[in-house]
């Protein structure tokens, strides 16, 4: 008998454990919130190195570019994120 209560203690332990986990993992996902930035370049100019440090440094990370030609460095749109 005593046997049958430690293993049913063990696993309402557990049980109250992986809820736990489980609520606080939906908890991280629902609370993420972004903010974004959308940067156009002309094509006579390109976002340059330094300019984007200082957007990585408040913050912002490029998650996509379009537009961008490799070949001149110029023109383009330049989409950043960061959380709230």
């Amino acid at each position: 008998m005593r046997a049958k209560s430690s293993w049913l203690f063990i696993l309402v332990v557990v049980a109250l454990l992986f809820s736990t986990v489980l609520a606080r993992q939906g908890q991280g996902a629902a609370a993420a919130r972004w903010e974004y930035k959308i940067v156009a370049i002309s094509d006579d100019a390109h976002l340059s190195e330094k300019m984007l440090n200082e957007y990585g440094s408040q913050g912002w990370e490029l998650v996509q570019t379009q537009g961008y030609d490799r070949t001149s460095e110029g023109g383009g749109v330049y989409y950043f994120k960061r959380t709230k």
